[in-house]
């Protein structure tokens, strides 16, 4: 969605990483004291602004920077509630979801042929 890497706490996303710069959700309580930061600004998707993040460019982030960021983007999700671990279909090693055996099908027991 982003084309890099995000970081999730709780089920929301909380940071995410590429070559283009940081992306944080920093809530729209302090995303104005955010925008206010060098190298900071508004996060633009198919030309909407999303109200609770804000993308910081390459040059702006350091070491302390990107800390500073993170703990400003963990004091908002921390305070939202935990979303439920989501359900996912099972893959094989393919990567294609499993194929599903029939209630009843056991290893080493073969199903009866059909008539023709």
């Amino acid at each position: 969605m982003f084309g890099g890497v995000g970081f999730m706490l709780n089920g929301h996303l909380l940071a995410g990483a590429s070559a283009r710069g940081l992306l944080l959700r920093v809530g729209s309580a302090r995303r104005t004291d955010a925008l206010t930061r060098p190298g900071a600004r508004p996060m633009v998707m198919r030309g909407r602004e999303m109200a609770d993040y804000v993308y910081v460019d390459p040059p702006a982030l350091s070491v302390h920077s990107v800390r500073a960021w993170i703990q400003l983007a963990l004091a908002y999700v921390r305070a939202l509630t935990p979303r439920p671990a989501a359900r996912r279909p099972r893959r094989s090693a393919t990567g294609k979801p499993a194929r599903t055996r029939a209630p009843t099908a056991r290893r080493g027991v073969r199903a009866p042929r059909r008539a023709k």
